[in-house]
């Protein structure tokens, strides 16, 4: 009798134990969430992607390696830090005219 109320103890400390971890989970856009969305929105190719600190709205910053559409990286900003559809891209890519950097001939 003493071995089955232990046991019954035992497993109801457990269940609280993880009950009040999962109530404090942080349910944070992920690192990994924001290198997704770079993938499928922009070019950048991610090797580096960093949080920038004390940031109202979430903001991370993305050095890409592909730095002739992206020569100073990708920032992202989340509206709402739990939500990762609330993410967006806010770096736009740069586009050359390889046109005009070429010698202009007098004829």
């Amino acid at each position: 009798m003493a071995t089955k109320l232990h046991a019954a103890l035992r497993i109801a400390a457990i269940a609280a134990c993880l009950a009040a971890g999962m109530q404090s989970a942080d349910a944070a856009v992920q690192d990994y969430q924001i290198m997704r969305l770079l993938s499928y929105h922009s070019d950048c190719g991610v090797p580096t992607l960093a949080r920038l600190p004390k940031a109202a709205p979430w903001r991370y910053h993305a050095i890409c390696s592909n730095t002739a559409a992206y020569p100073s990286g990708v920032d992202v900003e989340c509206a709402d830090k739990d939500d990762e559809r609330s993410c967006r891209v806010l770096t736009q890519p740069q586009h050359f005219n390889l046109n005009a950097m070429a010698p202009q001939l007098s004829k």
